[in-house]
């Protein structure tokens, strides 16, 4: 089960006469689409995704009612699960087993910078990882920590 890419809440310029002059980023300059997937998929069934989105950096791991529950950041993920001893001892377990659940969640309504001093200030392991981006609750799409910084 993947998630759609929900636009139609940013206010985002209709055209580029509508474009504003404020200097302040907006996240709808930053939101990209990431797939979900629920906790009980296996990790071969994660791969299958990972490699049907190759653009996106992470899997979103959703409950039911589509709230982020656990976070896979694809390349540490493939390089674990296709290590020698990974492929034969994770293939058939749930990727609940080897999401992250502690990761960095925002909503799509608080400010930029707010957001990005939240990224920025996490342990050095996981400055990397996305953010996570929810409107009610509900898993909405990710922003990575590089674009966030390439523009404040």
């Amino acid at each position: 089960m993947t998630t759609i890419f929900r636009t139609d809440f940013l206010a985002g310029p209709k055209n580029a006469h509508q474009l504003s002059t404020d200097p302040t980023p907006h996240l709808s300059e930053v939101l990209q689409f990431a797939p979900s997937i629920r906790s009980s998929q296996t990790c071969r069934e994660t791969i299958r995704v990972m490699f049907s989105y190759p653009d996106s950096p992470c899997i979103v791991v959703c409950d039911k009612k589509e709230q982020p529950i656990g976070l896979v950041m694809c390349e540490r993920f493939y390089l674990r699960v296709c290590s020698r001893i990974g492929r034969d001892s994770f293939y058939n377990d749930p990727i609940s087993k080897l999401m992250s659940q502690h990761f960095l969640t925002a909503d799509i309504n608080d400010s930029f910078a707010k957001i990005a001093t939240a990224a920025n200030n996490r342990p050095s392991g996981m400055r990397n990882d996305c953010v996570i981006l929810t409107n009610n609750g509900r898993f909405t799409g990710i922003v990575q920590t590089s674009d966030l910084n390439r523009k404040l």
